[in-house]
Parts: C-alpha cells; structure tokens; sequence
C-alpha cells in the first residue's frame, strides 16, 4: 500500500474510533494530524476545534490548531491558538516559539522577539527559538543583537548552515569583514550548494578590497545558479571596483539580458560606459534606468554627474536638481546638503 492509501486508511480508521466514541480527544487530534498532512486543512480544523471542545486546556490542540491557520495564511487566528496554548501552559516553549515564528511573518517584530526570549530563557537549548530571535532582530537593524543570537544557534547547532548565512550577514553589517569572512566560509562548507553563502562571502571579499577573490566567489555561485542576475550584478560590481570595464560591461549586459527591469544595473552601465569613453551609450543606459525607475534619486544623481562629465551642462542641472528633490522626499537631508554645496559650485550660467 502507498503511503497516500496508508493516510487515507488512516484518516477512515480515526474517523469511525471517533463516531464509537465521540469524546475521544486522543481521535480527534489523530485525525486532525492526518487530515493536515493529507492538505485536508479545512477538516483538520474542525477535527483539532472538536478535540478542543472536549478539553480545552489542552495546549497541544491549540498549537496543532495554530500550525494548520498559519499553514492557510490566517496569521492572527494562528497567534490568538498559540496565546490560547500558552495560558494552557506558559512555561511551554514550543508555543513561545511558533508564536514568535507567527508574530514575525506578520511583521510584529518586537513581540516576537519577546516571545522568543521568553521561549530561550526557560530552555536555553531550544535553538529555532535562537535563529527566529536572530532573524527578528537583523529584520529590525539590531545586528548587535541579532549576532549574539546568532552565535548561541550556531553553538547549540554547529551543523546549521543557514544560522551561519544569517551571523555573518549581521556581521558584515557591523563591520566586522574578516570574521563575516570565516562565517560564509563555514556555511558553505557545511553546503556547498547554498548560493546565498557564495554570494555574500564574494559581497563581503569585495568590501574588503579583495576583487579578485571575490570574483572567484561570484563565478562559483553562477555554478550553481548560471542565471541568477543579481548575483551577475554583484560580479560586475567587483569587475568595475577592479578596473575592468570590459568585463564589467559585459557582465551588466548580461544582467540587463536577464532582467530587462533591472534599473541599477543599467545605471552601473552608463557609469561604466561613461568611464570607458562611450558617452552616447552612457547616457542611453542612465535614461532607461530612469525611464524605469523614476523615483530613484541615486540614478538621478547618477545621470546628471555623467551629463556633467560630457559637457551637457543644462541636462546634467536638471538631473541634480531632481535628485536633490527625490532626496528631499525621502528626508535624506544630509545628502540634500551634499547635492546643494556641488550645485553651488556649478557656473550660474548653467541655471
């Protein structure tokens, strides 16, 4: 018999052991169980309600209910099941933890994270407690925090690539390159396919100043995924940062090949065209990236340095007088002083 005949068996068996004896809670939560794994979520439902009217402190009903809401996408009856289990019993971690879980998706960050911290201070070892509170944390900017999380996963589970991911992207936020270094290094040696991994160390090596390294990196990830454009974006990135502009160029078309609303890439295109003394494909490539990403003031910014540098004194003023606007939106005011001190520095002429 498959193992879809056995479910089924199953579910038929816990059915009639339920209509022989209707107060049965240990049934209904087998059947509920069954149901949720057959995809059977609207009757798991009813199965885990009816085991809950039966006994309704019973905490372990109101997790098995919580899983299937969420599993349907219905996050706040999923948190109000979790809540319900945790008042059954508050010292349960599993319900702390699938609540936090629960809080996080729906993008309640600080409770969560409180209900994590809740979850690791009465068990100290319940490691997804640990990475849901790191992943919580890096989602609010706590990197300092998110580390410290971060690094009691990974000592609790020293096999868990993706924690390993997730600590060295906290580190490398913080700054700390070499040992964010060491950390991807670790993840891919612990999966070796993870493109994630390869593409942070090689982003990482790059900020570091190690480009050719770094393009090692990137070409490793493209391996595994050859049609992945942002990692592409990043190679061309370190092939520009190098000096190499016919890479660099090559490696932007590629990108643009793939993702033909790629604005960033076509505004690193222009720029790098520009520097290799294309101008009229420059500025081709800084128009279509604004064409389709009007609202971006760095392309803007982008676009009236390199009208600048051509000579187009009028077109490059508008450019910077856009950019400034854009910035100004978005209350980037340090940046608008910046923009207003090389505005002044232009002959009024341009005006």
């Amino acid at each position: 018999m498959t193992n879809r005949g056995k479910l089924t068996e199953a579910i038929a068996t816990y059915k009639k052991v339920a209509q022989s004896n209707p107060n049965s809670v240990e049934a209904y939560l087998r059947l509920g169980n069954s149901l949720e794994i057959q995809g059977n979520l609207g009757e798991a439902i009813r199965a885990y309600n009816r085991a809950l009217q039966l006994n309704p402190k019973l905490g372990e009903a109101h997790i098995k209910l919580g899983n299937v809401l969420e599993e349907q996408g219905n996050l706040a009856d999923a948190v109000k099941a979790y809540k319900r289990a945790i008042k059954c019993k508050p010292n349960d971690v599993i319900a702390l933890t699938v609540l936090g879980h629960a809080l996080r998706k729906q993008g309640n960050l600080t409770a969560a994270v409180e209900a994590y911290k809740r979850a690791t201070k009465i068990d100290a070892k319940q490691v997804d407690a640990f990475v849901g509170m790191g992943t919580a944390l890096i989602e609010l900017g706590s990197m300092a925090k998110a580390v410290k999380a971060f690094k009691a996963a990974v000592q609790l589970n020293p096999n868990d690539a993706e924690s390993y991911l997730n600590l060295g992207v906290a580190l490398e936020d913080q700054g700390e390159l070499v040992e964010a270094i060491a950390v991807y290094e670790r993840a891919i040696q612990l999966d070796p396919n993870n493109i994630d991994a390869y593409n942070n160390l090689g982003i990482a090596l790059e900020t570091q100043g190690n480009f050719s390294r770094a393009i090692t990196t990137f070409n490793k990830a493209l391996q595994l995924s050859p049609d992945d454009a942002e990692v592409y974006y990043n190679l061309a990135l370190a092939f520009y940062n190098q000096g190499n502009l016919t890479q660099a160029i090559a490696t932007l078309n590629k990108v643009v090949q793939l993702n033909p609303l790629d604005a960033e890439a076509y505004a690193q295109l222009g720029v790098a065209l520009n520097k290799q003394g294309n101008p009229t494909e420059a500025t081709a490539a800084l128009n279509r990236a604004v064409h389709i990403k009007p609202d971006s003031a760095e392309i803007y910014w982008k676009l009236g340095t390199v009208l600048n540098q051509q000579g187009q004194k009028p077109e490059a003023l508008a450019a910077l007088k856009k950019a400034r606007e854009l910035y100004r939106a978005e209350g980037e005011l340090d940046t608008v002083d910046e923009l207003d001190q090389l505005m002044q520095r232009l002959p009024a002429s341009w005006g």
